[in-house]
């Protein structure tokens, strides 16, 4: 993790005493997440070649709309951090 996604689990945990919770469970998320992504965008480059889905490429269309999901949410983070 890098950048504002610390500030932001930090921001987002209940209390001071669950922070280090907090940041645990967004660990064992993220690297889950790590850990299936690499097998999911081989799977689908895979079987986009294989069935020729537009050519072969619509592993990257489908990784191209991935990254603007992911853009349009990172939009939606709060800019300033809200006060308790």
């Amino acid at each position: 993790m890098a950048g504002i996604t610390p500030v932001h689990i930090n921001a987002a945990s209940p209390n001071g005493a669950s922070v280090g919770a907090t940041h645990g469970l967004v660990q064992m998320i993220v690297s889950g997440i790590r850990a299936l992504g690499p097998a999911v965008a081989n799977s689908a480059f895979s079987i986009s070649i294989e069935k020729q889905y537009l050519g072969g490429n619509l592993v990257y269309c489908v990784l191209a709309g991935m990254a603007c999901l992911a853009m349009g949410v990172g939009v939606l983070l709060p800019r300033r951090m809200w006060n308790d």
